[in-house]
């Protein structure tokens, strides 16, 4: 291999050891970005390969061998990880806590304000006295701001080499006030969740109720009474229903001029005060009014594939997909996205990646498909209209029951489409009289909850969820099978997923294919871990085996009457 050595002493500078195939992929996202000259190189490589070690020795290589030209808007550190939440960037941050190269940064709501806390006693965050220390006497200064782990955390997330945050952080940066410089590598972790983020952040939702709290806010600190009237006319719109199809774009350009008056207004009012609580409101309020007007002139301005939807007196509008911003917000010279389950179609029809661009690397399964049962249980149509029939819901009881009492003495889950489905399936497991404990997610109850319960069990138990598609880790014995219901079609109910369907509909069978595999990974954590996972219905069968899932040698597949 060409870059091996290379790839070994990037493994000890972090001092870790290269694990399974680990040399053999960093060494092709190497040829792909230095030899073949690739902006983008996309890395499917499944669970347990070690993404995260895989991405820190790609960024130490590449600092290495690429020489980057002095550019202000791009700093000369190696590398930004991007994941989806805040938890999942601790997760990340704990895997190199040894490290003092690695930084994580979150939003400014997520540390604490001494300097706000100390005046009432209640707890606050440093978004509400963002770049208020400016106006502070040196006393107050010196006693809760130099110190400040925000302010600290500002001053050095552009220093140290390798930056770990949030998809949303990164957005925000990259399409408004780039505080985040970018890197010589831009390593994009479960890269297969970055549209429905980026369409879920570009999201505008403009309601009654949201405008009558804009309004209560305004006239709380005795604003302009035009900029008040301006939102009641918008409100009045929404309220007697007359936004529709025809003219819901000229009510987003009224919204917008009036939301770029207001944030003016406020930005205005900041600069003229003296008194910190004042200006920490103004400031506040001009963040959410210049939100919104932000999101609405990136609406006019990119006239991006979209769908507008007004219902209950909620105007909203939502991208279709990311293609017209991936490759304006993905600015480092290599960007690499890594995903258990991404494909080509994703990055063409989403992220609007054209196939001269990116390089496609998809990994050998480190897991032994014989590990990984797939077994259609004498499948049925489920829809839903065969959902409504008694007899359709007799056989998927059937089968349940088979599967838990063949599983006797062993937890496991089952992956049901819809909390009342979920209802009608507890039920039948408690008529049977198995032996086994019943944890069922309620419609009011955080998975969280539920899980963490299950978890904790002492005695062989099932947990019957609809959202156990993806996030969840259970390893071991916590879950030896699982069954799917029906295969998981995103909801036409969505005006969005219908749109796609429509007009995509390779991307809407995608989706789907995604999310089944995703779900049959719940179980199946590590190299040696093992799990059966049963599908019920004929389409998740149909899907799982067709020519969108480009996974399925990783799982030894099989069909078993009843």
């Amino acid at each position: 291999m060409k870059y091996q050595k290379l790839i070994e002493s990037a493994f000890s500078f972090f001092d870790l050891k290269p694990r399974s195939n680990q040399v053999a992929i960093v060494n092709q996202i190497l040829t792909a970005f230095v030899d073949n000259q690739k902006k983008f190189v996309v890395l499917n490589a499944p669970t347990g390969i070690g993404k995260s070690i895989i991405g820190a020795v790609v960024a130490r290589c590449v600092e290495q061998l690429v020489k980057v030209p002095n550019d202000e808007e791009m700093s000369n550190m190696p590398a930004l990880f991007l994941v989806g939440t805040n938890t999942l960037t601790e997760q990340y941050a704990d895997a190199f806590a040894h490290n003092r190269d690695f930084i994580l940064t979150k939003g400014a709501n997520n540390y604490k304000c001494d300097l706000i806390s100390e005046k009432d006693g209640k707890y606050r965050n440093a978004e509400n006295c963002s770049g208020m220390f400016k106006t502070l006497s040196p006393a107050l200064y010196n006693k809760h701001c130099e110190h400040c782990e925000y302010r600290v955390n500002k001053q050095e997330r552009n220093k140290r080499p390798y930056l770990i945050t949030n998809y949303s952080m990164f957005f925000i940066s990259q399409l408004y006030s780039n505080f985040i410089k970018t890197r010589r590598l831009t390593i994009f972790d479960e890269a297969h969740t970055i549209n429905d983020l980026f369409v879920d952040h570009m999201a505008i939702n403009i309601s009654v109720f949201s405008l009558k709290s804009q309004q209560n806010d305004l006239m709380e600190i005795f604003a302009d009474e035009k900029l008040i009237d301006g939102l009641n006319a918008l409100r009045n719109e929404l309220e007697n229903d007359r936004v529709n199809d025809g003219n819901y774009r000229k009510f987003a350009d009224r919204a917008m001029d009036l939301y770029y008056k207001i944030s003016e207004y406020l930005t205005n009012k900041a600069a003229n005060t003296k008194d910190i609580s004042s200006m920490i409101k103004f400031v506040k309020l001009q963040r959410k009014f210049g939100a919104f007007y932000s999101k609405l002139n990136d609406l006019k301005q990119f006239e991006y594939d979209h769908v507008f939807e007004v219902k209950n007196g909620e105007y909203t509008i939502k991208p279709v997909f990311a293609n017209l911003f991936f490759n304006g917000i993905a600015t480092s010279p290599h960007n690499l996205l890594m995903s258990a389950t991404i494909s080509e179609d994703l990055v063409e029809y989403m992220l609007g990646l054209d196939k001269s661009e990116y390089e496609f690397i998809k990994a050998d399964p480190v897991f032994d498909p014989k590990n990984k049962k797939v077994i259609f249980l004498d499948p049925i149509s489920i829809n839903y209209k065969s959902l409504q029939e008694q007899k359709t819901l007799n056989e998927i009881s059937k089968r349940v029951c088979k599967v838990i009492k063949r599983h006797s003495g062993e937890n496991g889950i089952i992956l049901v489409p819809s909390f009342k489905l979920g209802s009608e399936v507890s039920a039948a497991i408690r008529k049977a009289g198995l032996k086994v404990k019943l944890f069922e997610q309620s419609y009011t109850e955080k998975l969280s909850e539920v899980l963490e319960k299950f978890k904790k069990s002492k005695e062989p138990s099932v947990l019957v969820s609809p959202s156990l598609f993806e996030g969840v880790d259970l390893a071991g014995d916590l879950s030896r099978y699982q069954i799917i219901v029906k295969a998981p079609y995103p909801s036409l109910g969505d005006k969005r997923v219908k749109h796609i369907l429509d007009n995509y509909p390779v991307v809407y069978e995608l989706s789907t294919v995604l999310k089944l595999v995703q779900g049959v990974g719940r179980s199946t954590r590590c190299e040696k871990d093992y799990a059966t996972t049963y599908m019920l219905d004929t389409n998740a069968k149909r899907i799982f085996k067709g020519s969108e899932n480009i996974w399925k040698n990783e799982f030894c597949m099989s069909d078993e009457k009843l």
